[in-house]
């Protein structure tokens, strides 16, 4: 039995770096995509990537990102570069394209390395790892995810550091070591509780659930 991990959530700690990193724009620029004098050019191609992104059309996402990096490139805006690397890397991930997703995330962390940026590692690394266990390669994705976590604890960020034992503790379940699944995934339950993620406790308890099943407790299993 495969666990999924949080995909969804992967895509928003990629896709908050990027979009933080623009302003807000007329809502008529943003509906016909024409620049005035006065504004960026690639605020609007953010605020159309976030609206094409709402409404599910990925390849429209896509095409208005690739716009944003080739202009954050000619600006040699390594900052933006990075970001929109990595929402392109988890969109090609969303669509089933690993090999993609790979590339690009890759280009993204190195990136994230030559400036610095310790949240974009963190976060690139985790969808790396991602990445890693959908393809069964879960040695791999135990790397990548321990990696992020030793970030996000060094930083402080305890919602990070919730997803990543999560993410470690499906990673573990999918290798049967259900003893080190069940204690990391308590683990980012506690944190997820504390932070009021709600969303974070469901998908919690739902996985320790799996890991009662799996190990033969189905009264304790029912109780999640």
């Amino acid at each position: 039995m495969t666990i999924r991990p949080r995909s969804f959530m992967a895509l928003v700690l990629v896709w908050v770096l990027f979009i933080t990193s623009c302003s807000s724009v007329h809502p008529t620029a943003v509906e016909t995509g024409v620049v005035d004098s006065g504004t960026d050019s690639s605020v609007i191609l953010a605020d159309l990537v976030a609206q094409s992104i709402q409404r599910g059309d990925h390849e429209a996402a896509k095409a208005y990102l690739a716009r944003a990096l080739a202009r954050y490139i000619e600006q040699e805006d390594r900052v933006r570069q990075a970001d929109s690397m990595g929402s392109l890397g988890q969109l090609a991930y969303r669509q089933g394209e690993y090999a993609a997703a790979s590339d690009y995330l890759g280009q993204a962390l190195d990136l994230y390395t030559e400036i610095n940026s310790q949240a974009g590692r963190a976060a690139t690394l985790g969808n790396l790892g991602l990445i890693a266990s959908d393809q069964g390669n879960y040695a791999e994705a135990r790397k990548l995810h321990g990696q992020a976590l030793a970030i996000y604890t060094q930083l402080g960020d305890q919602s990070g550091r919730a997803n990543q034992l999560g993410n470690l503790g499906r990673v573990l379940l999918n290798q049967s070591d259900y003893a080190e699944a069940d204690k990391l995934l308590n683990q980012a339950l506690a944190l997820h509780t504390e932070l009021g993620d709600l969303h974070g406790q469901a998908a919690g308890l739902d996985n320790l659930g799996v890991v009662a099943q799996m190990q033969g407790n189905l009264v304790e299993a029912r109780l999640y």
